[in-house]
């Protein structure tokens, strides 16, 4: 149909959508619900973003879960209150990477903040930081996991270094960003080696241990 020069286009909609958005209308007079059309695309948005993001379980503890992307932005510490009001999205709005939820390994969801209560109040306990390892299965978290291939990467640039040594130094990193039996190994070791290193990725691989070593380990290296 033709209308002032100009053809009407349908709005396709998932048949998905349409079966949920009719499931979840609710009982009340025509006059006071929104257009189907928002309706419909309100709910579209919905499946998308579980689809991206994969529906995950509450946590027993009663804390939210935090949605994070791969480069450890943290988009909300409350994702579960931000699905329900339509706002979860699966991309980071910093950086572009996908976000996560759950652990990829275990599917457990990550520690948020304590959710609100039905007045919009947030009591404590608040968020408190990111853990660089999932506590259910012990994998490190994809922050954790880039932030290790990443330091590891600048190993293999270090001057002054044999390749035995540079191997050396690469295996210790999982000791030094936790503790573990061989971190005070892995510490003696990589301060011997650091003395030895050169070049300008040394300048860089202290960057990103100030971010990724214990404390423990930061205080007996003096970062």
């Amino acid at each position: 149909m033709e209308t002032s020069g100009r053809r009407q286009r349908d709005t396709i909609v998932h048949p998905a959508c349409r079966a949920h958005a009719a499931r979840n209308t609710p009982s009340t007079p025509d006059a006071d619900l929104p257009p189907p059309q928002i309706l419909l695309r309100d709910t579209a948005s919905r499946i998308m973003t579980l689809v991206a993001l994969e529906k995950w379980e509450p946590r027993s503890d009663g804390f939210d879960a935090a949605q994070v992307c791969r480069n450890s932005h943290v988009i909300t510490t409350t994702a579960g209150v931000a699905y329900e009001q339509g706002r979860l999205r699966p991309r980071c709005s910093t950086c572009g990477e996908e976000t996560f939820v759950t652990c990829p390994n275990c599917h457990e969801a990550i520690k948020g903040a304590w959710p609100p209560d039905s007045s919009g109040l947030i009591e404590v306990p608040g968020f408190r930081g990111l853990a660089n390892y999932c506590p259910n299965c012990g994998e490190p978290y994809p922050w954790t996991a880039a932030k290790i291939a990443a330091a590891k990467e600048l190993v293999t640039e270090l001057d002054g270094l044999s390749g035995d040594e540079r191997a050396l130094l690469s295996r210790d990193l999982a000791d030094l960003i936790r503790d573990t039996p061989r971190t005070d190994v892995a510490t003696v070791r990589f301060k011997k080696l650091w003395l030895k290193a050169k070049g300008p990725a040394k300048a860089a691989l202290e960057h990103a241990a100030k971010e990724i070593f214990t404390a423990a380990v930061k205080g007996a290296l003096g970062l």
